[in-house]
């Protein structure tokens, strides 16, 4: 073909592809223009709900399938029937909780996270020391044991600097609370600025002014993870926001992440400090995201019972230069 011809040819493909081009846009705006008036009008306003959840049941892989895409490196450890059994009922006692911790840490985790609110300490039975015929020495002994009890998970605690504890926050007034509850959730708020992320501009998300007074040994020795997390109408859970904005006692506010996004950065390796929060987006500077393999078969989140991991035939020994 002749350079004459080529060049008609070019001239005529240009039209084409013009043409492609605001069919596709038309169609994206269509599809926006559709959602809105779906979205705005009565009965329907739950079409975007049934997309949010085909959404997850398109991800869900096949019966005896692992999703290739999700990390294996996630593990939810939830009590049981055999959990129950070997251990007893629940609550369990806090120093089970620390024994639990101390045996995790021997498989080297990158975060552990209790979603438990550690919120009243440890009390002896009113049936036990109501019944206890003892003198005083052993009355007063035996009474003490159980605060030992949060004392022995503080320590555990205190042992590491990846451990989470649930953090729920509050927008209701305070009223007139005791003495000591005040005091826990004044001791607490001293740790909300530590946690705040770097803002530009103002977002929109719901503010809070106090919180669930926690026991101050374990606040001064864990990470706080906000749990907060709003249900849609229908009552289901389909999205968790990264971040809400809780307002101190001095009039300053401060933005804080919720556990999604503390653990996720924790994953990415991104300091919560560096972390960027503007009105429309979150940014996590020099992220480090894992490479995941598709042919490797990683696996959903896997559930495992305090039981297998508490009482493992056979436990790893942790490297030499295993820091803790």
């Amino acid at each position: 073909m002749s350079d004459a011809g080529k060049n008609t040819a070019k001239t005529a493909g240009r039209p084409q592809r013009r043409t492609r081009l605001l069919f596709a846009a038309g169609q994206c705006l269509l599809t926006v223009l559709l959602v809105t008036l779906l979205r705005h009008y009565a009965g329907l306003d739950s079409f975007e709900r049934v997309v949010a959840d085909s959404f997850f049941i398109l991800r869900q892989p096949p019966p005896g399938r692992h999703n290739p895409l999700v990390s294996d490196r996630v593990i939810l450890s939830a009590f049981d029937e055999d959990s129950l059994a070997h251990i007893g009922r629940w609550p369990w006692r806090r120093y089970v909780h620390g024994r639990f911790l101390s045996r995790l840490q021997v498989f080297q985790p990158q975060a552990v996270m209790f979603d438990l609110l550690f919120i009243d300490h440890e009390r002896a039975p009113s049936f036990l020391m109501e019944r206890l015929d003892a003198d005083r020495e052993t009355f007063e002994r035996v009474s003490k044991i159980f605060p030992g009890m949060d004392q022995a998970f503080a320590d555990e605690l205190a042992r590491y600097d990846n451990v989470y504890i649930d953090l729920q926050l509050f927008d209701r007034p305070r009223g007139i609370l005791p003495q000591d509850t005040m005091r826990r959730i004044s001791y607490t708020e001293q740790f909300l600025p530590a946690m705040a992320l770097h803002t530009e501009g103002l977002p929109q998300t719901m503010r809070f002014d106090s919180l669930e007074p926690l026991l101050p040994e374990f606040v001064s020795n864990a990470r706080l993870s906000i749990v907060n997390v709003p249900p849609d109408s229908d009552g289901k859970i389909r999205t968790f926001p990264l971040f809400y904005i809780y307002d101190m006692p001095d009039g300053s506010s401060v933005t804080l992440p919720t556990a999604p996004l503390a653990l996720y950065a924790d994953y990415c390796r991104v300091p919560l400090e560096n972390i960027i929060v503007s009105p429309d987006k979150v940014v996590l500077p020099d992220a480090l995201l894992p490479e995941l393999d598709p042919g490797s078969g990683g696996r959903f989140a896997e559930l495992l019972s305090p039981v297998e991991l508490l009482f493992a035939a056979a436990n790893p020994e942790p490297p030499p230069d295993y820091r803790y």
